[in-house]
């Protein structure tokens, strides 16, 4: 994990983010105590989220052909009876 001075962050502020786009963490210190950290969150890969999306489409597609369930809709009671 990268460390790096208040100061410094304050002046390369845009390529910490860089990296932390790259999944790289940072730790910034103030008079050597680590007062803050840039956790790295790499970025989701565009082909992937292309994929997630259709299958999702798909899914949701799979679920309007499903015919309609006419099931009768019961009372609080009547869900939670303990009785057979």
């Amino acid at each position: 994990m990268r460390r790096v001075t208040s100061t410094e962050a304050n002046r390369s502020f845009s390529k910490l983010l860089g990296r932390a786009t790259k999944g790289e963490p940072t730790e910034i210190t103030v008079r050597g105590k680590v007062v803050a950290r840039l956790e790295g969150v790499p970025q989701p890969d565009p082909a992937a989220e292309v994929e997630k999306q259709k299958r999702w489409e798909e899914f949701i597609e799979r679920l309007r052909n499903q015919p309609v369930l006419n099931i009768p809709r019961g009372t609080r009671d009547e869900l939670y009876d303990d009785e057979p």
